[in-house]
């Protein structure tokens, strides 16, 4: 890949340690830093950690320069930290009740041990020779700092003074820079670059869309929160993240909790808003930019004029909620994804719901509007190509199960179509199938320019990277380095370079040269 005349491996050489410190085999540079999950202070003041969803990032507070990360190997999504009193160890605990104990000097681990339930809090004794641990069922143990085995003794019979620590708090003093970039709302990237391959774009859980420069791995610039959807992006696969061909726009989709569901077509000199009483969940914007399209809930494609911003024509024909949708590369075809079967009704009474398929509510000031599942509880397996000229459904493509993806290859040739744990790839001139992919369970795909390799991203717990050989239909390569689900994949315009986004917060690029 070219960036300003650097290679792939030269150009990372520009990036800081943060962006190259501990990264998976085969990777070239990490953007994001997996997030907050937790802050603590060392006794002595010196230090803060910031427990992430990849590892404890450890800064000196006197400078607010990086000193270390810990953990990134042997742990999982971590919930808490803590300091031991003499600041010579750190504990690490995550969501999978692994707790791992680490020297600070030597930044390797000295003992790992695991409970049965996630461990929600973990603090040393002041003597430094016990640790006590709380797990999300309840269960308190008491642990030995020297080598983790569980001590046979209540927590009632150690003197509550034993376990109090008096440590400075992280608002005692200025940290705004190190926590700065470390943000509760930064997992779930999904990521793509600019049609000229400059830029990385990057769009978190809250919406929060931020552009990086490839040369640098430096920020230029950030849309900050554009909803206020609170908690239910993590619910709702219900954003979308893409360039058009000629490179002028960007798709926003997401969720909204006011009285209108709203889909941003971003470009760099305007920020423009489609708007839906009915909650969309995927869009595409055309290749040319003049028609944008929008799918949801109510089972229907819209397509809107992107001057207008008015509905141009409304296709019907699923029988549930659009979970995808794709332009055809010469703009003539478009294709869309069926999914579950949704319902509503503008009652308070839940009496006429079943309790069983109640799934979400939403407050609007008309009333309490109910969404649930069918009762029958139907879903739409189809994919359905249509003639933009004449919004035609021209063929329906049958599948086993929903729908998660569908894409077509950059010459327009095939059309890529994924449910949980297959991708089918179809002709576009017969929609016969020329072969169907076993794969890891499938979160998200995307083909390379040349449309010879396809890039698949898998949820927990198959998250590991796939390359698969568009021709043969066989496995190319695979990688593995994101703690959480792969939720979206990205080629470099050149197609030398693969961007992973990842619920663990992070974005990692891979170099895909050797596997061209």
């Amino acid at each position: 890949m070219q960036i300003y005349n650097q290679s792939v491996k030269d150009f990372t050489t520009n990036y800081s340690i943060e962006n190259t410190i501990y990264l998976p085999p085969k990777a070239v540079a990490r953007f994001g830093k997996g997030g907050s999950c937790d802050v603590t202070m060392s006794p002595d003041g010196h230090l803060i950690a910031v427990a992430s969803r990849i590892g404890a990032w450890i800064y000196n507070t006197d400078s607010n320069d990086f000193v270390a990360l810990i953990g990134i190997k042997g742990t999982g999504i971590l919930s808490t930290i803590t300091f031991s009193p003499d600041c010579s160890r750190i504990a690490l605990a995550d969501w999978d009740g692994r707790i791992t104990l680490w020297d600070l000097d030597t930044e390797k681990n000295i003992w790992c041990i695991t409970h049965e339930k996630q461990v929600n809090s973990i603090r040393f004794s002041k003597n430094n020779k016990y640790l006590a641990t709380t797990s999300s069922d309840g269960v308190v143990n008491i642990l030995r700092a020297d080598d983790g085995t569980k001590v046979p003794r209540t927590i009632q019979e150690a003197p509550p003074e034993n376990w109090t620590v008096h440590e400075k708090k992280p608002k005692d003093i200025n940290l705004s820079k190190i926590l700065s970039s470390h943000t509760k709302e930064d997992k779930g990237w999904l990521v793509a670059f600019s049609y000229h391959g400059e830029h990385l774009a990057g769009l978190n859980n809250a919406n929060s869309l931020t552009l990086w420069e490839m040369e640098t791995s430096k920020k230029i610039s950030m849309l900050e929160r554009v909803t206020g959807h609170g908690e239910w992006i993590s619910i709702f696969r219900s954003r979308t993240l893409s360039y058009s061909t000629d490179g002028r726009y960007m798709v926003i989709s997401f969720l909204n909790t006011d009285e209108y569901d709203i889909v941003r077509l971003w470009s760099e000199d305007t920020l423009t808003n489609f708007t839906s009483k009915t909650p969309i969940i995927s869009a595409a914007v055309s290749p040319d930019g003049h028609l944008f399209a929008t799918g949801g809930w109510d089972k229907r494609v819209t397509l809107w004029h992107v001057g207008t911003q008015k509905p141009v024509c409304i296709l019907e024909g699923h029988t549930g909620e659009i979970n995808d949708l794709a332009f055809s590369p010469d703009g003539n075809l478009l294709v869309s994804g069926g999914g579950r079967n949704w319902e509503y009704q503008k009652d308070e009474d839940r009496s006429t719901l079943n309790p069983r398929g109640l799934y979400r509510f939403r407050s609007r000031a008309d009333g309490t509007v109910q969404y649930f599942y069918s009762r029958n509880n139907a879903i739409d397996t189809t994919a359905k190509v249509w003639d933009i000229s004449t919004s035609r459904n021209i063929a329906t493509l049958n599948h086993f199960d929903v729908i998660n993806r569908v894409r077509f290859s950059p010459n327009g040739a095939h059309l890529a179509t994924s449910t949980r744990e297959t991708v089918i790839l179809w002709c576009t001139q017969t929609w016969k199938t020329v072969f169907t992919l076993d794969t890891v369970q499938i979160e998200s795909f995307m083909f390379s320019p040349d449309g010879t390799r396809l890039a698949i991203g898998g949820t927990w717990p198959e998250h590991r990277i796939q390359i698969w050989d568009v021709e043969t239909g066989k496995l190319v390569v695979e990688f593995s380095g994101h703690k959480s689900d792969v939720e979206s994949v990205a080629f470099s315009p050149d197609g030398h370079l693969l961007a992973s986004g990842s619920f663990d917060g992070t974005i990692l690029l891979w170099d895909i040269t050797p596997y061209l």
